[in-house]
Formats: structure tokens, sequence, C-alpha cells
């Protein structure tokens, strides 16, 4: 982002939005000049009761001063209810269409996005800065436009009346004016530094909630709460910095603008003394003045909300400027109709991480899973075998090599239909804070409650589910908190099962489970393996055994691969590696 951008940029980055509300801006900006039109006319009745009426005793002419003055009450009450509310609904909607437009996009950024940012940031982008934007639409662009207005036409009448005059009260335009400008860059910078503090606090209340267990487990609580304040204090001192700049600056503006009207009544007084002005065109220019000051002072006033906001915007529309290295491909290849899973073969692929790009994470990694075939793959830790499923699933592109299904390279596919061939199922699973039901449909939301009765029975979670308290309906809370691991794991399973992918992805899909209920989901799945293509991470020897065949990865590197027999008689690190990791079983 470009911290040095004018603030005509953020304004311009906000037309596409504002003109699809153009009407509804025109009604609301019309209203704003009939109302300090109407404004501008009550001086006029002013100076025609102070000049005419009050020096010549008329009631009829007393009558009708005074109900010109109602009708321009009335025109700037009128004024005053469609400018609010037309401002207000433009905010409304331009604010909702950006959120919208944001999030869409943030939603459609590729992995590596998310590893460089913090949740907790994007999160504040979408909530406080926007926040802030809303307010300067709804409020301060209003009342900056009406104080342009009111300064606009306060100065035109204050010539019209005594031009002499004039020259003192513009002068003091022009030299606070200036000084407005000035303070507005002191202002904007403030606002992107204390924005910037808001989101940084608001990421780390993410994630210290996000790992509640790990701070409370640690007795961490005082450390967090620490960091927390030191944030805070942060965003204090920049605060205090900016008040005391703003205090600075309206506190001299002031000064100007009544000293001003000082010496216009001390020159203004002579004139009237001397029979060259009436009282009523001086009273008359003094109420054009205090117009003319109201008007410039409401723009001070939020010149600093507006500097604040175009911060605020332009760190909300840096998100949009952010681009996916991962994208639909300009002339996509459709996938053939699937009738017994799909072939998936990997060849001569090497991928290095964007944060890590010094280290491979894969190197020329060569095989092929047939179709309707199942494929265990095996490793130490941080082998690479997570990464063979995020590359599968196109999360990240390789360096080097492809990844073909059916025949078809994955970068020649629409990534939507790519991964609607694909089920996942993981060992870290992600459940939404919604009913069971919901979270099961959540791959397909046309599916009938009968559908998803007869997924989960096949995941063995239709019993434990109809003993929850309302069932299938039941709220399970922020990411499955209310669920065990073990039932958290087969609702998932139940939702990639309701979906029927010709692919399926399981990263130790049963690692939750205890003996029993791995051995049902185990039964359940090995049914769809019968003609689906399946490649599984796995971690116990059951699992290993009903595979085809057997991938080895070590460092990145697939070692060999084979039938577990065949590997435990002539590989010693996957014999080591079994006896490990299968030795319980």
């Amino acid at each position: 982002m470009d911290n040095k951008k004018p603030t005509i940029g953020t304004i311009r980055q906000l037309w596409p939005f504002l003109q699809a509300h153009r009407k509804r801006l025109f009604l609301a900006l019309f209203a704003s000049m009939v109302g300090v039109a109407a404004m501008l006319g009550v001086v006029q009745t002013v100076r025609l009761l102070v000049d005419n009426t009050l020096s010549m005793p008329d009631t009829s002419a007393l009558g009708q001063t005074l109900a010109l003055f109602l009708i321009f009450v009335g025109l700037m009450a009128a004024a005053t209810y469609f400018r609010v509310v037309h401002f207000k609904m433009v905010g409304e909607y331009v604010v909702m269409a950006i959120r919208q437009k944001v999030f869409a996009h943030v939603l459609g950024l590729d992995a590596k996005f998310f590893e460089e940012q913090r949740i907790g940031d994007v999160s504040s982008r979408l909530t406080s800065d926007i926040a802030v934007m809303q307010h300067a639409l709804e409020a301060s662009l209003p009342i900056a436009l009406r104080g342009l207005l009111q300064m606009l036409g306060g100065m035109a009448l204050m010539v019209w009346t005594s031009s002499h005059l004039s020259v003192v009260i513009l002068a003091v335009v022009a030299i606070v004016m200036v000084l407005a400008v000035i303070f507005g860059q002191v202002v904007r910078r403030y606002g992107r530094q204390m924005q910037s503090q808001v989101s940084d606090a608001a990421a780390q209340i993410t994630e210290s909630l996000q790992g509640i267990k790990v701070v409370q487990s640690y007795g961490q609580q005082p450390q967090e709460n620490d960091k927390f304040a030191a944030t805070l204090d942060k965003q204090l001192q920049i605060a205090r910095k900016y008040n005391k700049a703003r205090g600075l600056f309206f506190a001299f503006a002031t000064s100007c603008i009544f000293g001003a009207v000082a010496v216009v009544l001390w020159f203004g007084g002579q004139d009237v003394v001397a029979e060259t002005m009436t009282t009523g065109h001086l009273a008359a220019f003094l109420m054009y003045s205090l117009i003319t000051a109201l008007g410039i002072g409401s723009l001070i006033e939020v010149f600093s909300s507006l500097q604040t906001a175009a911060g605020a915007t332009e760190r909300l529309f840096s998100l949009l400027d952010a681009k996916s290295t991962i994208t639909d491909p300009k002339n996509p290849k459709v996938l053939p109709k699937s009738g017994n899973g799909r072939s998936i073969v990997f060849n001569d692929l090497t991928f290095a991480y964007p944060n890590s790009p010094e280290k491979n994470a894969l190197t020329n990694i060569n095989f092929k899973v047939d179709n309707g075939e199942m494929v265990a793959i095996v490793g130490m830790s941080g082998a690479g075998k997570s990464t063979i499923f995020q590359l599968i699933m196109r999360f990240f592109d390789p360096q080097q090599g492809s990844i073909s299904i059916d025949g078809i390279d994955i970068r020649s596919l629409r990534l939507n239909e790519l991964r609607q061939n694909i089920g996942i199922v993981s060992q870290d699973v992600f459940l939404f804070a919604g009913n069971v039901l919901d979270n099961i449909r959540y791959g397909k939301p046309e599916a009938s409650d009968e559908e998803v009765f007869e997924a989960a029975k096949l995941a063995q979670a239709h019993d434990f589910i109809e003993q929850l308290p309302q069932g299938y309906n039941t709220i399970i809370g922020e990411r499955g908190v209310r669920l065990s691991g073990g039932q958290r794991q087969r609702l998932a399973i139940a939702r990639t099962i309701l979906c029927r992918p010709p692919v399926l992805l399981l990263d130790e899909a049963t690692s939750h489970l205890d003996a029993a209920s791995e051995q049902a989901v185990q039964k359940a799945l090995a049914e769809l393996h019968s003609n689906r293509t399946t490649i599984t991470i796995a971690h116990r020897l059951s699992t290993v055994k009903t595979a085809k065949h057997i991938l080895l990865i070590d460092d990145g590197k697939l070692i060999v691969q084979g039938s577990h027999s065949q590997l435990m008689k002539s590989n010693p690190l996957y014999k080591k590696l079994a006896t490990l990791q299968f030795i319980s079983e």
C-alpha cells in the first residue's frame, strides 16, 4: 500500500460504488444546497426585519416578514430530512457493497496470502476500518459538503453586502484553509497509525482466544494481557499526539475567525455611525460571517475524520489490490464424466513453499494412482505428505513438474471444478458454529435431510447425533467446541461422504476415533473406495494393509512404493517406521 496516496485517489476508488447510487446522492446534495440557501434566506429576513419592519412599525409588514422567515425555516427542516435520509442510505448501500466485494475477494485469495497475513488484521479491516469509512460517508462527508456550501454561500453574500469588510474575513479563511491542509497530513498519518494499532490489537485478541486452552494450560494469561496492554499503550501514545495537534489547530483557527469578526465589528460599526451602512446590513454581514465561520469550522472538524477515513479506506482497498497466484485458466478444460474415480499422476514435481523458497518441500515426485485405486502415503512428520494433498487441491502450484487428473493438467481446470471432484478429510477438522445438519450439508446445500442422515449413518455419526439435546439441530459452538474430537471427525467424514466426490483425500481421517468407531468408519469408507480414487495419509496398520500401493516419503522425496509386505521385506526405513508407528497394533 502506498502511504503517500492522496485523498483524491481514495475518493476515486470509492466513486464506482457511489456512482451506483448517484440518483440518491444527487438528491442528498440538492437537499444540502436547498438547506444552505434557506439558511441564507433566513439571514435576509433578519436584515429586512431590522431595516424595514422594526424601523417603521407595520403589523402587516411584520407578519409578511415572519411568514417568509417561517417558509425558509420549513425549507431548512425539509432539506435536513432529505439530506440525512439520502446520505445515510448511500452510506449503508456503499459500505455493504464494499464489504461484500472485499470479503468475496479475500475468500478467493490463495494460501500464500493467508500465510503472510494475520487473520485478526484482515478481520479488523472488514470491521473497524469499514466502520470508520461508514461514519465518514454517513456523517463526516455530509457535514463537510454542507460546510463547504455554507462557506461559499456565506462568502458570496458577504462580498455582495460589503466588499471591503469581506477582505478581512477572506484573508483569515485563506490562512485557516492552508493550515487545515497541513494539519490534514499530520492527522492522516496519525489516523493510519491508530488503525494499524487497532488491527494489531484485534489480531492479538483473535490469536489469544483461538489458543485459549494453550494460554491457560501454560498459565500465560498475565503475559498475553501485558502484550495486549503494550499494544493499547502504543495506540494511546499516538492518540495523545493526534489530540494535542488537533487541539492546537482548533484553538488557533477559533482565535483567527473570531478575531476577524471583532475587526469586522470595529470597521462595520464605524460605517454604521457614518451612515454608509445600515444596521440591518451590518447584522446580516455578521450573520454571514458566522455562517461562513461555522462552515469553515465544520470543514475543519470533519477534515480530520475524513483523513482518518481515507487511511482506513486505503487499508481496506489494499485487500482488493492483493492478487492471487492461483487463478482459473483463460480457456479451461473440462473433466470427462467419472464412473470409477479418477486417475492422478504426479510428473517430476518439485515444490517449495513461498515463505521458504530456498528449501524444497517436495523434490522430483513421480507416481500414478489409477481409477478407483486406494494408495496410502507414509513417512515421518514433516516429510511432505500433507503438501501432496495441498498441491492436489491446488492451494499452491509447483515450481516444476505437474499434476494431472484423468490426463488433464489441474492448472487447465477451473478451481471450482477441480475441488468439486475432490473430497478431503484432515485430522485438523474445522466445523462451523451452526447446527449439525448445516455442517454436514455444507458442501452440498441442496441435499435433503434424508441424504444427510444417510451420510451420517455411513460415517457412524447418526447414533451420537440423535443423542444430542436437539439432535441434528443442535448448535455445536465455534469450531465444534461442544463435541469430542472423534465426534468432530465423524461429522467431517459425513460431510465428505454426502458430496460423493470421485477422489477422496484422507489425512489421518480416523486419527481421533476409538478402535470400534474406526473399524465401523473404515468399513463405510471401504464401501466408498470401491468406485472412488482414494489417497490416505496413514498412521495405522489397518489403513496401510488395505491400500493397493504404499508411497514412502522422506525429506520431500519418494523413496519407494509397494505393498506393506513388500516394503517390510525390502526397505529398512519403512520397516523402522512401521515398527514405531504401528507398534500398538
